[in-house]
């Protein structure tokens, strides 16, 4: 009886170990691409700001950061938020509406900050905005700092990783250095 209570045990207790082993993974995975499509923002700004400024319009503009990360891709490792700029830019030749593909762009990053990009690139479609070099510039120094601050936190996040096998270096040469003394003085 205590072998098969064992076994039922086992085959209800490991399926649910698993389904929240494999959901934990899922939120490290969505995690991670948040912090990665932080990351990308402050680059994707300067390329969009570049390139308007050069006079290229938006959708070409657009157009052109997605078919320099293709060219890249095979490089790198896969970058969210280019993969949807890459998406928006296949919807767009699809047919769908340039208003329409920015606000899907917002929608489907789930980032504020691409969202504000996304109300910031219809706004510019809507009422033709001069300004727009300005305003990317503006929001690309924004993105600086930013990434500034993420970088300062992910180093305070490093130094307390390493503060652990610090502890115990440290450890192993005051036994190194107290074991033969006290040997020493025992004789």
């Amino acid at each position: 009886e205590n072998s098969l209570l064992g076994v039922a045990l086992l085959v209800f207790i490991c399926p649910v170990i698993l389904l929240v082993r494999d959901k934990q993974i899922f939120r490290e995975e969505e995690k991670r691409e948040k912090q990665q499509m932080v990351q990308d923002y402050p680059e994707i700004l300067n390329k969009l700001t570049l390139l308007m400024g050069a006079g290229v319009n938006l959708r070409k503009a657009m157009e052109r950061i997605g078919k320099d990360y293709k060219d890249e891709r095979a490089e790198r490792e896969k970058r969210k938020a280019y993969e949807m700029i890459l998406e928006i830019c296949q919807e767009m030749d699809r047919g769908v509406s340039e208003k329409r593909a920015y606000e899907k762009l917002g929608e489907k990053c789930g980032v504020f900050y691409y969202k504000t990009l996304s109300a910031l690139l219809v706004q510019h479609l809507q009422k033709g905005s001069r300004d727009m070099g300005r305003i990317l510039e503006e929001e690309a120094g924004k993105a600086q700092e930013i990434r500034r601050q993420q970088a300062r936190i992910l180093g305070e996040q490093a130094s307390a990783k390493l503060l652990i096998p610090m502890i115990m270096m440290l450890l192993v040469v005051f036994i190194i250095l107290i074991v033969p003394a006290w040997i020493t003085f025992t004789i």
